[in-house]
């Protein structure tokens, strides 16, 4: 088990998911009691607004060595939302009626964490496209882009008043694709990792901002965002006091829509 790799991990935790019914997956000792204790996650959930998630264990989560080899353990970022995946890139670019200019189609990722590309929606000359961007916002006028590994995340309800999103929030809103996000647990000796989905295991359209930065030695451009954060859904305190702005079809287009949505009521949408 210690050297499956991360694509059959997840899917080993999939198994206890029948339909569309959540059930969280019997464990041995503590963790089950634990689990017991959190019933409210055995049942469907409303996120904000109308996108439902649930949330479940997933010990067996490991990430390969760069260049192949034994598997290992990562050490799990404490940021909110900080690993996400997406293993229907195709089914989550129809969900927000956008379209793919790539040359080949985007491939299933299991693992996106941060500094890594990731699929985006943003609206641009042709209407909604998809494209890959680096998670982790470096804005226009940053020096180093090494700035966007702090910046993966962006508060809802302060965005307005950071320098670095500030700017954004009226003209470069996107819509990062996933169709899960992982939190870890910290239980003293060790952190048990949960991925947060839909029931159905569709997409979850997560609210995001974007800018590209050029570099003064005219290398290539370099597209980024950060995914924009809201305090939790009760049934999620006790995994963390963070989770993603997740937004319904509908307020996904909205929130896409620059031109005929101002700044102040795409805030109101990410609250």
């Amino acid at each position: 088990g210690r050297t499956q790799n991360v694509k059959q991990s997840l899917r080993d935790c999939d198994r206890s998911f029948l339909g569309s019914s959540p059930i969280l997956a019997r464990a041995p000792g503590d963790l089950h009691e634990r689990m017991q204790r959190n019933r409210a996650l055995a049942s469907s959930m409303v996120a904000r607004a109308i996108t439902n998630v649930s949330a479940r264990p997933c010990e067996r989560f490991r990430e390969p060595r760069q260049g192949g080899g034994r598997m290992r353990r990562r050490r799990y970022s404490c940021s909110v939302c900080g690993r996400i995946s997406l293993a229907k890139p195709e089914e989550a670019i129809a969900a927000v009626e956008a379209s793919w200019l790539g040359a080949t189609p985007p491939q299933p990722r299991f693992s996106i964490f941060p500094t890594q590309t990731s699929l985006v929606v943003v609206v641009g000359d042709g209407g909604r496209l998809a494209r890959m961007a680096r998670w982790g916002l470096v804005p226009s006028w940053a020096q180093d882009p090494a700035i966007g590994a702090k910046m993966i995340n962006a508060r809802s309800e302060t965005v307005a008043e950071k320098p670095a999103f500030r700017n954004l929030i009226g003209r470069r809103r996107c819509i990062v694709l996933t169709d899960g996000f992982f939190e870890w647990e910290d239980r003293r000796t060790h952190k048990v990792p949960y991925r947060v989905h839909a029931p159905s295991s569709g997409p979850l359209l997560m609210a995001g901002l974007w800018d590209t930065w050029r570099s003064p030695e005219g290398a290539e451009p370099l597209d980024s965002f950060a995914i924009l954060t809201c305090e939790p859904r009760p049934d999620l305190t006790w995994l963390h006091d963070r989770m993603p702005v997740i937004l319904p079809q509908p307020a996904a287009l909205r929130w896409l829509d620059t031109a005929g949505v101002s700044k102040e009521d795409a805030l109101a949408l990410a609250q």
